[in-house]
Parts: C-alpha cells; sequence; structure tokens
C-alpha cells in the first residue's frame, strides 16, 4: 500500500463531507493527512488476527467469568468470606477497562504484538503467583487483582481494537489509530473476537469446576496460568495490523466532554455496564440456594455464557446487516432491562429461570461487541479510538462496584457445609433425585427439543408462502391446498397415538414422530414438483402431532405441570420465533427458499439421535400395562367425557387462531398494509417472540389468579388487539398489536391442557391429552387452509374477521368447559 500527502480539506469520510476538519483543530495549522491510496478493506487475511484474539479471549475471559466458581471453593477451604473474595474478582475485573488510556498509550509506543506480548505474560505470572497464596488474602489481592488484572487490561485492549478504528491513517494531532482490517464486516468481526470470550466462559466454567473438585486450589491456579501463557503468548505473534500501516499515535479527544453526544454515550454506557458481571460471579451461588446441585449450576452458569456467544456474534452481525450499531446496541439494553427488571424477579423456578438466561446473556454478551461500532457510527469511525478509551475507562466504578452489593447481600446466605434444600417452588427433583434420575433430565432437554422443531416446523409455512407462490407459481389456494394436506396428517394422529405410543411406548412413538418429520423435509429441500411438495405436508402434520402428544402426556405428569407446561410451549414459540428469521432471510437474500427444508433436515436428524438416546432404555417396547384393548377402552372412556370434547374444540379454535395469525400476518402486511417481506417476516417473528415470553411470565400468573377468569380475560385483551390490528393501518402499530396478541394468548394451551389433567382420573390422561392436543393442532392446518381458501376469491383482507371470530368462539366454548374443583 503507498501512501501520499493531500491537504487536510481532502474528502476523507464515509459520506464525502470533509468532517475531518473540525477534529483536527488541535494547534497544528499545517496538518496533512497521510492517505492510504489503495486499501483492501475485509481482506480474508484479516480472520487471521481476528482469530488470534478470540482464542486470546477465550482464555482470559474464561478465567475471569469462572472466578464465581473459585471464590465458592475458596469459601469452603479457606477463612476468607465471600465478600473479600469477591472483592479480589472485581479487583482484577475492572482493569480489562480501567487500563484503556494505558493500554492504548502502550500500543502506541510498543505496538499490539508487543503490548499484547505483555499483557500475556504478566496474565499467566498473576495466576501462577496466586497458586503460591491461596491461603493469603492480601497476596491474592496482588496476584490475581492486580497483576494478572493489568495483564488482561493489556491484552484485551489490544484483542479488540484492531476491527473497531478508522478507515483513514491520520497525522499526531487528530490521530485515532492505523488502517485497520474491516469495513464492512466491523460489528461481525468485534462480535467473533467478543464471541470467543463468552465461549471460553461457558467451556472454562466447566473446566473450572472439574479442576477444582478433582485437584485444589492451588493447582486450579496454576493450570490456568499455563493455560494463558500456552494460547495468549503464540497469539500475540498474529495480533497485528495490516502490512504497511504503522503505529498510529493515539490522541485522545478529551474535548469531547464538551459534546453532549458524547456525555450520553459516557453516561448511557456507564450506567448500563453496571448489571454485566452480576450473573456470572453469583449464578453458581444463587443456583445453589434454588436446590439444584453443584453439577446442575455449572450448567447453567454455561448455559448464560453460551448466550453471551451468540449474542456477541448476533449483535455484530445486526449492527452489520440490519438495525446498524445504534438501534442494535438499543436492542440489545433492552434485553438486559427487561430480563432483570421482569423475569428475574420472578425466577422462582427453572423456566423462568431459562429465560432470564437466555435474553439476559444474548443482551450482556451483545453490548460488548456493540460499543465500539456504535462509537464509531455517533461519532465518525475515524475517531473510534480517540474516543473508545476515555468511554471504557469511564466503566470502572460499573465493574468494580456492580458485584458488590449482591456480594454483602449474600455474604451470610451461603453455608457451604450444609447441602442444598430443595423447596416445592422450584418445581425440580431433590439433589438426590437429581442425581439418580439423569435420564428424567435428559428425558426433558429431549422433548423441549422436540417442540422447539415443532414451532419451527408450524411458523414456517407462513413466512415462506410469498415464495412457494413464486417459486411454483401458484396462487393462494393452491398454498392453502398446503394446510389441508397438513390438516389430515393431524387428524390420523388423532385417533391413532394412543395405539402407537402403547404399541412401541412413548420413546419409540417420539421417534417415529421425528422420523416422519424427516421424511417430510427430505423430500422438501430439493424443491420437487407441487404434487409432492404437498404430500410431504401429509408427514409433516403427522410426525410433529406425535411428538406433539406425547410431549405434552410426559410434562403433564411432572409436579408443578403449569410451569412446565408453559416452558415446554415457549420452547415451541422460540421454534417458532426462529424460523420465520430463518426462512425470511433465505428468501430475501438467495433465490434457494427451499434450503430452509435442508436446515430442518440436519435439526431433525439431531432431534432423532436426542430422542433415541434419552429414550433408549425401552425404546420402542410395548407398554406393559397397556394392551391393545386397553389402549382402544381408554380412548373411548376419554371420548365419553364431555370436558374432552370442549376442551378439544377450544383447543382446535385456540391453535387455529394461534397458527392463522402467525401464519397469514405475513402475507397480510404485504398485500394490504404494503410492507416490504422482510420486515412482514420480522413482524411475524415478533408475534411469536411474544407468544414464547407469554407461555413463561404467566404462567404462575395465571395459576395463582385462577385458570377460568385469567383465560376469559386474555381473551377479551387478545380480541381488542386484533381489533386494533384490523382498523388502525400502520404497520408501526400493527407490529406491536401483534406481539402483544402472542402475549396474551400464550398461556391458554398449557392453561388448558394443566386443566384436563384435573379433570380426568390418572388412567385417562394418555388418551385424553393425546386426543385433545391433536385434535387442537390439527386446527392449526383447518383454519389456516380456510383462510387461503376465502382469500384467494375475496382476498387476504379476510384474516381480520376470521381471527375475531376465532377469538369469540374461544369465549364462548371456555364458558362450557367445566370448572376445576379447588382442593
Amino acid at each position: 500500500m503507498s501512501v501520499e500527502n493531500i491537504p487536510v480539506d481532502a474528502n476523507l469520510t464515509d459520506s464525502g463531507s470533509t468532517d475531518t476538519e473540525k477534529d483536527c483543530q488541535t494547534g497544528y495549522p499545517d496538518t496533512v493527512i497521510p492517505k492510504v491510496s489503495s486499501v483492501e478493506f475485509d481482506n480474508p487475511r484479516g480472520w487471521i488476527p481476528v482469530a488470534a484474539a478470540a482464542c486470546s479471549l477465550f482464555v482470559y475471559l474464561g478465567v475471569i467469568y469462572s472466578w464465581g466458581i473459585m471464590q465458592v471453593r475458596l469459601v469452603e477451604t479457606t477463612s476468607s468470606s465471600l465478600t473479600t473474595l469477591t472483592f479480589v474478582g472485581s479487583l482484577g475485573t475492572s482493569f480489562m477497562i480501567s487500563l484503556s488510556i494505558l493500554s492504548g498509550i502502550a500500543v502506541r509506543k510498543l505496538g499490539y504484538q508487543k503490548t499484547a506480548l505483555t499483557g500475556a505474560v504478566l496474565m499467566g505470572l498473576g495466576e501462577f503467583l496466586a497458586s503460591w497464596t491461596t491461603k493469603h488474602i492480601a497476596a491474592l489481592f496482588v496476584f490475581h487483582g492486580v497483576v494478572f488484572g493489568i495483564g488482561g487490561g493489556l491484552s484485551i485492549f489490544v484483542s479488540t481494537t484492531f476491527v473497531s478504528s478508522s478507515h483513514y491513517l491520520t497525522d499526531q494531532a487528530c490521530s485515532t489509530a492505523p488502517l485497520r482490517w474491516f469495513q464492512k464486516h466491523r460489528g461481525l468481526a468485534m462480535g467473533v473476537v467478543f464471541g470467543g470470550g463468552s465461549l471460553g466462559a461457558a467451556v472454562m466454567s466447566i473446566a473450572t469446576h472439574l479442576l477444582v473438585r478433582d485437584v485444589d486450589v492451588a493447582w486450579t491456579f496454576r493450570i490456568l496460568g499455563f493455560m494463558l501463557w500456552g494460547v495468549c503468548v503464540p497469539a500475540s505473534y498474529f495480533i497485528q495490523q495490516p502490512q504497511g500501516s504503522a503505529n498510529a499515535n493515539l490522541e485522545l479527544q478529551w474535548y469531547r466532554f464538551k459534546d453532549s453526544r458524547f456525555l450520553l454515550v459516557v453516561a448511557g454506557t456507564a450506567v448500563s455496564c453496571f448489571p454485566l458481571f452480576i450473573p456470572p460471579y453469583f449464578i453458581p451461588i444463587f443456583s445453589r440456594s434454588m436446590g439444584y446441585s453443584d453439577q446442575i449450576a455449572i450448567v447453567i452458569l454455561a448455559a448464560w455464557n453460551l448466550a453471551s456467544t451468540v449474542g456477541r456474534v448476533l449483535g455484530g452481525y445486526t449492527a452489520d446487516v440490519l438495525l446498524g450499531p445504534l438501534n442494535s446496541l438499543i436492542v440489545c439494553l433492552l434485553f438486559i432491562g427487561l430480563s432483570s427488571l421482569v423475569v428475574w424477579p420472578l425466577a422462582s423456578s427453572v423456566g423462568i429461570f431459562s429465560v432470564f438466561l437466555v435474553f439476559n446473556g444474548i443482551g450482556c454478551g451483545a453490548f460488548f461487541s456493540l460499543v465500539p461500532p456504535m462509537i464509531g457510527a455517533t461519532m465518525g469511525p475515524e475517531n473510534t479510538l480517540g474516543i473508545l478509551p476515555i468511554v471504557w475507562t469511564t466503566w470502572f466504578c460499573g465493574f468494580f462496584f456492580s458485584t458488590r452489593g449482591p456480594a454483602v447481600r449474600n455474604a451470610g446466605t451461603v453455608d457451604p457445609e450444609s447441602d442444598p434444600v430443595p423447596t416445592e417452588e422450584t418445581g425440580l427433583l431433590p439433589n438426590e433425585a437429581i442425581k439418580s434420575s439423569q435420564h428424567d433430565v435428559a428425558k426433558i432437554i429431549a422433548v423441549n427439543a422436540a417442540m422447539l422443531l415443532a414451532g419451527m416446523n408450524d411458523a414456517a409455512t407462513g413466512a415462506l408462502i410469498p415464495y412457494i407462490q413464486s417459486g411454483y407459481d401458484v396462487g393462494l389456494l393452491s398454498v392453502a391446498i398446503l394446510y389441508l394436506v397438513n390438516f389430515s396428517g393431524w387428524l390420523l394422529a388423532a385417533f391413532t397415538n394412543v395405539h402407537v405410543a402403547s404399541r412401541f411406548g412413548m420413546g419409540g412413538a417420539l421417534v417415529i414422530g421425528g422420523s416422519l418429520q424427516f421424511i417430510a423435509y427430505a423430500l422438501n429441500f430439493w424443491k420437487p414438483p407441487f404434487i409432492i411438495f404437498n404430500i410431504s405436508f401429509f408427514f409433516s402434520g403427522l410426525g410433529v402431532a406425535c411428538l406433539d402428544a406425547q410431549a405434552n402426556t410426559y410434562v403433564a405428569h411432572m409436579r408443578n405441570s403449569h410451569r412446565w407446561l408453559g416452558v415446554l410451549h415457549a420452547i415451541y414459540g422460540l421454534g417458532a420465533l426462529i424460523s420465520p428469521i430463518a426462512a425470511t432471510t433465505l428468501g430475501t437474500k438467495t433465490p434457494y427458499w427451499h434450503y430452509f427444508y435442508l436446515m430442518m433436515v440436519v435439526i431433525t436428524m439431531i432431534n432423532i439421535a436426542i430422542l433415541s438416546f434419552s429414550f433408549r432404555e425401552g425404546l420402542f417396547k410395548r407398554l406393559e400395562d397397556v394392551s391393545d384393548g386397553e389402549a382402544s377402552d381408554q380412548l373411548r372412556r376419554a371420548l365419553s367425557q364431555k370436558c374432552v370434547w370442549m376442551m378439544s374444540i377450544f383447543f382446535f379454535l385456540y391453535v387455529g387462531a394461534e397458527v392463522t395469525s402467525g401464519g397469514w400476518v405475513i402475507e397480510f402486511l404485504i398485500a394490504v398494509r404494503n410492507s416490504p417481506p422482510d420486515v412482514a417476516g420480522y413482524v411475524a417473528s415478533a408475534y411469536w417472540g411474544g407468544l414464547m415470553l407469554g407461555r413463561i411470565l404467566l404462567a404462575d400468573i395465571t395459576h395463582k389468579l385462577g385458570d377460568r377468569r385469567m383465560v376469559f380475560l386474555y381473551i377479551l385483551i387478545g380480541l381488542g388487539l386484533q381489533l386494533i390490528f384490523w382498523f388502525v393501518r400502520n404497520v408501526a402499530v400493527d407490529a406491536i398489536a401483534v406481539s402483544l396478541l402472542g402475549f396474551v394468548i400464550a398461556p391458554l394451551f398449557p392453561v388448558g391442557l394443566s386443566v384436563v389433567t384435573h379433570l380426568l382420573p390418572r388412567d385417562l390422561h394418555v388418551a385424553a391429552i393425546g386426543f385433545t392436543a391433536t385434535v387442537g393442532q390439527a386446527g392449526s392446518a383447518a383454519f389456516p387452509f380456510l383462510t387461503g381458501a376465502v382469500a384467494s376469491k375475496a382476498g387476504v383482507i379476510v384474516l381480520q374477521p376470521i381471527m375475531v371470530g376465532l377469538l369469540l368462539g374461544m369465549f364462548v366454548i371456555w364458558g362450557l368447559v367445566p370448572g376445576v374443583k379447588k382442593n
């Protein structure tokens, strides 16, 4: 790359303006700006230093985020208090950002490689020396808190800044950084680097737990030190700027304190970083207080870190492609705030706790990867490294003090010598039962994975309607026939599920259901003739029906089934949230919309493997206590009950409304509201996201306030939202109304299943739940078909009156369902 001198008023910004003059008023009137005349942004070679930085953060943040595990063991083996040990960890963590300014100076003087090498040596040295002083708290402050912390501060600054700097090489007066690797994929590159750190946190938390269990704390410190040296020292060699760009003279832009935008960025990010490190420090302790074993607590911490990994990469991709850095950061802060203020106070059960882990993890992870691109977007990319060290330094209080308050409040609650006592509120088996019933945990995971796939299946068709029409050159009526064929599969399953379960067992029925889905997707992904494409929906309907009936039956017999049913159907909603996004992305970005089903083939194979493993004992074996004749008798007895028919009709209308709204809303927004297809697809995902949240957050509220009255209330609220959607012609309002509609009608299906189990004797549960759930899911095919058939003649505007009619029908039928007698 060659460099030439050009006047200061040259065109340097992305938009072609001369913004540089404003930022160069630093007392150098004759400034010239060296410009790279031939710059190759987003060079594939740039991913080498990105990978090196990700590996470095993998180990470093793995150690940082594992301190919660270390401090629990140190409380048990030393006389130190939890508060003091948390102080040690907070000190080490705070250097991550408090050294930003000094790290910038080190980069300017030494370059990236030498600075990264220095940080790597100090990190490993701090942990190694700490291993000899585990019983001396003052020494831990020095070695883990200071030496390791300083090394980490140097390392993380080097590892993250080379992908977030400016487009141009500027002079000593107004320079921020030399030319770096990325322009178009800067957010994604930041996400990969920080994602490596959170992935390391997930893996290292488990590894650290195993180490402190099998070797003493001292050797754990030594092993971590050797890992830091073994990974970070070699990685430092590859962390470098592109060839031909010299080390920049980093000039911090202190004058920005006069800029209101800068002050807003500083204040907003400084406040936002307070909750970021509370979860990794206290999830293990909180998990033990809820009655979980140590092993389960570590898995929970790893799950939060995996969600953080997803958030960091997904946040960077969203910033680059979809929303931009600022909007993506706002969404991430909403995730953190809502999970902390709405979900966390209710986290007395595993289901709600899981929602907190996912959304809080995604939000906290995305925050780190989005701040540097956001600064570049709001303050100018050429100013990023002149501002970023200042902003990061202001986070010191949040990093240092955020974990102190919770430590003080929890210091008296942790008794390392006592075993956790399970409570009714956890909804889990006691620790002894968990240890002796690992297969039950595997089965819970397996049936939830099956429902995730069911949700993806049901929501995908609506998102693919525009692309099926254009791909096969067919009208709405032909597309609607897909739902009719799907309905035939559900209808057959309604009368055969109980026999399949008795003949092959629950595990066998689940595996058969997954295999039928595999057949459907294997037919779909290569875009076969339309008649074969139609036939495949019979197999998918039959397969999902088998999975749905068995999963609901299994969960309905668990303790606190209303919560677990909420979790199960929230997972269904999660699948329904994911698939429209994936299908819409494939349909809008590529001509290969049918490759969505190739993804489903892979997921289905994984699902079959999980089901086969989890239900491996007695797989495909006949139930010993149920013969074919007894199964038929149970079905006849169940069908003789009024409540079974009332609930079947209620589910038929409800699931029909649920899938009709989620399926046809995309076509409605495109045809009636003139919305772009990608926007319409995201509105559909918002609907399914509301459904997922409602099934988690409203489960306990509905149970405590009364199932019967709350269902009436939810239907009335949903009716009001549907009328708003009908008569207010604004896409933004429609999106909000649709999301809230999904939220308020979300609990109706799991609540209905819980009611069925209370109205019928236990020996009829399998037949009754299987029949009612399957008939209900048949509505997911019948009413979308009816809507499509009518829409082919009268237009898709008929969606609104059909939805209103379904909600009114649900209100009437629910009034005919017998009330449950209170014990």
